[in-house]
């Protein structure tokens, strides 16, 4: 920019000697207006190869920014949720069954005993048949209608449980460690789930086993 002012002081200058009655000639008043011309073509050169040269990073900036939201996108995609998805679905349902089969080990292990003539135990705390022969570390307990809610071996009560309760403590647990996991409209899991995801409402052995 020094230069194109200089080359116009100097243009300018000579004009003024001009009109000032001094000789200033043909060629030295072309040359100077011929550098000023000069001067302003290279900044105006300069400009746009600046202008060039940041289009230029620009562009290869954007074109970046596209390679690196496709490459996040391919690393965590709809497809990676879903996979997880399906996995948690699985664990679940693996969950859902080993309760199933809990109950059925109960039943059975209650039935097996009865089977054999063990005194049983009333829901209402009471022995049943044969209350001398009622042996407290290994007997079914009875509920209404015959059915086995528990049953103890060895000293060792086993309660059956309920499969949807071990789900909503499951999914409120997860929910609590995320900020309730908010959901549309102002809402949260955990206040969706409400009471189901209570400490009373929870499995005991699940109770027992945060308490540990």
């Amino acid at each position: 920019m020094s230069e194109t002012i200089t080359a116009a002081a100097h243009l300018a200058d000579l004009e003024a000697r001009m009109i000032d009655g001094e000789n200033v000639t043909v060629a030295e008043l072309a040359e100077a207006r011929a550098a000023v011309e000069h001067e302003q073509l290279a900044e105006r050169g300069r400009q746009t190869r600046r202008a060039r040269k940041a289009a230029e990073k620009a562009a290869e900036a954007r074109a970046q920014a596209k390679i690196d939201a496709a490459a996040l996108l391919t690393d965590h995609s709809t497809a990676a949720v879903l996979s997880k998805w399906d996995r948690a679905r699985d664990a679940i349902e693996a969950l859902l069954a080993e309760v199933d089969n809990h109950n059925d080990a109960i039943d059975q292990a209650a039935r097996a005993l009865v089977g054999a003539g063990v005194p049983g135990m009333g829901f209402n705390g009471e022995p049943q048949d044969s209350p001398a022969d009622f042996d407290a570390a290994n007997h079914a307990v009875i509920a209404q209608g015959g059915v086995f809610p528990q049953v103890v071996v060895d000293g060792a009560r086993h309660a059956a449980q309920h499969p949807g309760m071990w789900v909503c403590a499951l999914v409120g647990q997860v929910a609590k460690a995320h900020g309730d996991l908010p959901l549309p409209g102002g809402l949260t899991l955990v206040s969706r789930l409400g009471d189901t995801i209570a400490p009373n409402y929870m499995p005991a052995p699940l109770v027992e086993h945060l308490a540990a």
